[in-house]
């Protein structure tokens, strides 16, 4: 998304995004150990000292550090490339979708969250499909 941004910032109308959702399999092809230098966060993510302490309190706080730090970059290019009524879609699993949605809040503004989806795979009943989406 880096290289995207020379041309394409504040140009795109609609971003989707599938992350991996860090469910604790193996199937994260994703390094897990991102370790980048104060310097190195400000210098990609244009973050001054306070929004670096915040991204920094958000990587500690629990075993997800990994999945936050995989993200945090991804969702600031990503807002670099929206126009300023440009639309971000996101897939995820109960596993990160608290954590989703306080990055993007961090990210995009509390005030710019629209609606939060669910689906379910489960097998529905005939009544249950009355009422609901299955």
């Amino acid at each position: 998304m880096r290289q995207l941004q020379a041309a394409y910032s504040d140009s795109i109308d609609v971003i989707y995004i599938d992350p991996p959702y860090n469910t604790g399999n193996n199937d994260f092809t994703y390094p897990d150990n991102f370790e980048y230098s104060d310097e190195q966060l400000q210098n990609m993510l244009g973050l001054d000292d306070d929004a670096l302490a915040r991204l920094k309190s958000i990587q500690g706080k629990s075993s997800h550090s990994a999945w936050l730090t995989f993200m945090y970059p991804r969702l600031s290019l990503a807002k670099k490339l929206l126009k300023n009524n440009g639309v971000i879609f996101i897939s995820i699993d109960d596993n990160e979708a608290a954590n989703l949605k306080e990055i993007s809040d961090e990210i995009f503004g509390e005030n710019n969250f629209f609606s939060s989806n669910c689906m379910g795979k489960s097998i529905c009943t005939n009544k249950f499909k009355e009422k609901f989406f299955c």
